[in-house]
């Protein structure tokens, strides 16, 4: 999908070392690093999850992975280069994901976000999630976090 400031696509298993990076530098900061090339590549090649990548100039700008169940869509991962932020990148890929779970018949998508971030909160709020339950020390025992759920 042709987009101003890129590409969307599904992600590919070549594109897991650029996922990683992304991840280990925009959202595992300060945290163990547990979504490693290996680990993205089997996010990748799972039936029940779909990737994207949002690329510029052949350059991986933006990703999200998500998880699909019967009932319920999760977004597990969702990353902006902090170059391409405030562009609307973020907010195309997590329509992505909510189309594609509406396609499949959920009407539930959940995620979890570090409850320091405020940024990421309120983008998530923009775009229809509540915050619904605080969990404690839900990242590596030292940062508690937000569950947010959205009704699409």
């Amino acid at each position: 999908m042709k987009l101003k400031d890129g590409n969307l696509r599904l992600a590919r298993t070549s594109d897991a070392e650029a996922i990683a990076t992304m991840s280990r530098v925009t959202i595992e900061q300060d945290l163990r690093w547990r979504w490693r090339p290996s680990r993205v590549k089997q996010a990748i090649a799972d039936i029940d999850t779909n990737a994207v990548v949002i690329t510029q100039n052949n350059l991986l700008t933006a990703f999200s992975i998500a998880w699909f169940g019967q009932n319920e869509a999760h977004l597990i991962l969702l990353g902006v280069h902090p170059s391409s932020r405030r562009r609307g990148t973020g907010r195309h890929l997590v329509d992505w994901q909510k189309r594609v779970a509406e396609t499949a018949g959920i009407r539930v998508m959940s995620l979890e976000v570090r409850e320091s971030n405020e940024n990421a909160r309120a983008f998530y709020r923009q775009l229809g999630f509540r915050e619904t339950r605080l969990l404690r020390q839900y990242y590596d025992g030292c940062e508690d976090a937000f569950r947010m759920v959205c009704h699409l």
